[in-house]
């Protein structure tokens, strides 16, 4: 899978702009993904007091991050290579955010039903990532779940005409992608975060237009994110 997401340069840091030696017309995140998978194993999985006869999948996920540029009257030129690895043009952020991500997940397919039961990702080191699994036994439901990650991105003061504080408390530690977006879904801003554990910053929202915004916070494997929407007055 692939898809683009096109920016104008005026959300990059004038930092990162001015490095560049000609003049840039716009901006392209590049998001790529490949899985290749092979049903491996058949056993028997114990979850919430019941066994489970399961096929098991292992899926090996590759994503790959890139940067675009375009340049007037030549087009699209990759400039990732300038970004990541401590290249010489500084990313504020933008650089860690780049570049590839190996990971592994197990499925555990329910051999009667054909659905997954549990899906487990490691990294290619395999140190654990995270895990996702069915409610066949009454507990927390994983849409319950979803909605409290989304309420742990905070949002004041709102309304708001000059500026705003984003905080996030016990967010999962990545890169991550944050993204303000008009009613219409038009990109209004984007910049480049290293979250380790807790998060604040202070956005300047005085050149936007009245009305609601919605941001978002995306990970760099596009695994997590946290929302919450602030009126512009």
């Amino acid at each position: 899978g692939k898809f683009n997401l096109d920016l104008g340069t005026d959300i990059l840091p004038d930092s990162l702009v001015s490095s560049f030696p000609i003049a840039l017309d716009s901006i392209r995140i590049q998001f790529s993904s490949e899985e290749s998978g092979i049903v491996d194993a058949f056993g028997t999985v114990k979850m919430q007091g019941k066994d489970t006869d399961v096929l098991r999948e292992k899926v090996q996920v590759i994503t790959d991050t890139k940067l675009f540029v375009k340049v007037p009257f030549v087009g699209w030129i990759d400039a990732s290579q300038f970004l990541g690895g401590g290249g010489g043009i500084p990313g504020g952020g933008l650089g860690d955010f780049l570049g590839r991500d190996t990971s592994v997940v197990f499925n555990f397919y329910s051999q009667a039903n054909k659905e997954i039961l549990v899906s487990a990702e490691f990294g290619i080191d395999n140190m654990f990532r995270s895990v996702t699994f069915a409610d066949i036994g009454g507990i927390v439901s994983s849409t319950s779940d979803q909605k409290l990650i989304a309420e742990s991105m905070s949002c004041f003061p709102n309304p708001a005409s000059e500026s705003i504080n984003l905080s996030i408390k016990d967010v999962k530690a990545d890169q991550y992608m944050l993204v303000i977006t008009d009613a219409s879904g038009k990109i209004m801003q984007a910049n480049f975060e290293t979250i380790q554990s807790n998060w604040s910053k202070q956005i300047d929202v005085s050149e936007l237009q009245s009305g609601t915004y919605l941001i978002q916070m995306i990970n760099k494997n596009r695994t997590q994110s946290y929302t919450t929407k602030v009126v512009k007055i």
